[in-house]
């Protein structure tokens, strides 16, 4: 009948775990063993684990902890790179809410441009299929309705590039205000 150590305190036979204490164990496997011995005439010396028993134990506890410690490192690792991919993820979304934020005045102004230039073109073809009787007096009311819709398309654009132009001053602004706030390194410096 073979012996292993399954874990301390605790030896296994044939599937069957026996629980008894250290003492009682070890000398019931020497007896064993010895018994073995006897019958083959090997020396007791020869056999490593009846001699070194705690050590055994000892070289599991170290494998366990060292196991365990290598598992504790890959989890921290792996936790950090989380950490810093969550970290780049929230910039970039703050970056994007804040390109959205500054661009939606100009988002709204070219949608209302399409819109009109929709609307024109919608008259335009309206004064192609009219008849020639009716063609004479819609045609003076679709040029005006034209004209009011390029008149809104020419101030749109104007309302864009005043947009653009109050954004790139409000950045100008936002970058030297920024540049006026002193820093952490900056205040270093000073009190040296």
């Amino acid at each position: 009948m073979l012996y292993r150590l399954s874990y301390p305190g605790s030896v296994v036979a044939g599937g069957c775990s026996l629980y008894k204490p250290k003492k009682e164990l070890a000398r019931a496997t020497t007896q064993k063993l010895s018994k073995r011995l006897e019958m083959t005439k090997f020396p007791v010396h020869n056999i490593p684990f009846v001699l070194e028993f705690s050590t055994m134990q000892i070289t599991e506890l170290r494998y366990a902890i060292e196991e365990s410690t290598r598992q504790l490192q890959d989890v921290q690792s792996k936790r950090g790179q989380i950490e810093k991919e969550l970290i780049e993820r929230r910039k970039e979304t703050a970056r994007r809410v804040e390109l959205m934020m500054e661009k939606s005045e100009e988002i709204d102004a070219l949608q209302q441009l399409g819109q009109i230039l929709q609307e024109e073109m919608h008259l335009s073809e309206q004064l192609n299929e009219e008849l020639d009787a009716e063609r004479n007096h819609e045609i003076s009311l679709l040029q005006q309705r034209s004209e009011t819709a390029s008149n809104k398309a020419k101030n749109l654009v104007a309302e864009i590039l005043e947009v653009k132009q109050r954004l790139a001053e409000t950045k100008k602004q936002h970058r030297e205000g920024r540049a006026s706030v002193p820093t952490i390194k900056s205040k270093r410096n000073q009190k040296k």
